[in-house]
């Protein structure tokens, strides 16, 4: 059974991790403070390196054009590393972000627009995560493809299973 006292004593937990992170890094340069910014910065990134690997990425060979990708040491491996790296950087920033926001009742009134905004924006941080890893299309790619398409064959408005197209 849940603790009647947990609800009020979680935002007080909140403001103490705050208040020892502050001491570590100062109230200006608090990383939690500025954790949204943090993921704004990430998307950008994000954009950018996604926006030269598209330059570069062949649909009729993927795992081909990946490796073509991969093999330039310089640029290729540093690009998609940052693309890589910056995603898991903002997912995490995201989670952070939204449960500081959450776990200090920050979400209902004059911010209730702003929440679910950022509750659909990590459902499209969600599907382009899933994007980055089918495009890849090696084994993990192929199995969460499959997968998928079978969680989606449950839907009864599609017409023909989409298993179908991976046969």
């Amino acid at each position: 059974m849940l603790d009647p006292i947990l609800p009020r004593r979680l935002p007080r937990s909140v403001a103490r991790l705050d208040a020892a992170i502050n001491r570590l890094f100062g109230a200006r340069y608090n990383p939690i403070y500025q954790s949204g910014t943090i993921v704004v910065v990430l998307w950008i990134l994000l954009l950018i390196t996604g926006l030269w690997l598209l330059l570069y990425y062949r649909i009729a060979a993927p795992w081909q054009s990946v490796a073509e990708i991969t093999a330039s040491p310089w640029i290729g491996r540093w690009i998609r590393g940052a693309h890589r790296y910056a995603s898991d950087g903002a997912v995490v920033a995201t989670v952070a972000h939204a449960g500081r926001i959450f776990l200090q009742r920050r979400t209902w009134g004059p911010r209730t627009l702003a929440w679910v905004t950022g509750l659909v924006l990590f459902g499209v941080v969600l599907v382009s995560g899933w994007t980055g890893f089918v495009l890849v299309w090696d084994g993990f790619g192929q199995r969460l493809a499959v997968e998928s398409a079978r969680l989606f064959d449950v839907l009864p408005f599609l017409s023909e299973p989409l298993q179908r197209a991976f046969v």
